[in-house]
């Protein structure tokens, strides 16, 4: 894809998360998809480990996973997102690392032990599946 068309969807992915961050941080609560999902966390992701949570949004999988000890790190195209989610862990007085940014441009070289991808698939696969494929063999404790 030609990169000024890829700028100009980035962007739009961009606008449309930042306006829409009360609405995503809504749009789980206190429903069966949230509850399924932790369950379904709860079996792989373990306190102590340390988690990159690509397309984080505005925290609810992050912070879930910062309660229960990890050392989670939330990364998210939308700067709105992102400071949602750094207040939210402010107010209830969880550690939280926090970046904005395209997916696309994560450090290669980040060592974690869990990539979580709850995101939308907006951006080209390739370019995030070879990214986690090196992610997820360096960043394997086992």
């Amino acid at each position: 894809m030609e990169d000024s068309l890829m700028d100009e969807i980035t962007k739009t992915i961009k606008d449309f998360y930042n306006t829409g961050v009360q609405t995503e941080w809504n749009r789980i609560n206190e429903r069966p998809e949230f509850y399924l999902t932790c369950r379904f966390i709860d079996r792989y992701i373990k306190p102590g480990d340390k988690v990159l949570d690509i397309g984080g949004g505005p925290g609810r999988y992050s912070l879930y996973l910062a309660e229960k000890g990890c050392d989670v790190t939330l990364f998210d195209l939308s700067d709105e997102n992102v400071k949602f989610a750094s207040n939210q862990a402010m107010e209830k007085n969880i550690q939280l690392n926090t970046i904005s940014g395209d997916a696309r441009t994560v450090d290669k070289d980040l060592i974690v032990d869990i990539w979580l991808d709850m995101c939308e698939k907006v951006c080209e696969r390739e370019d995030l599946l070879s990214w986690s494929e090196h992610l997820m063999y360096i960043g394997r404790k086992h």
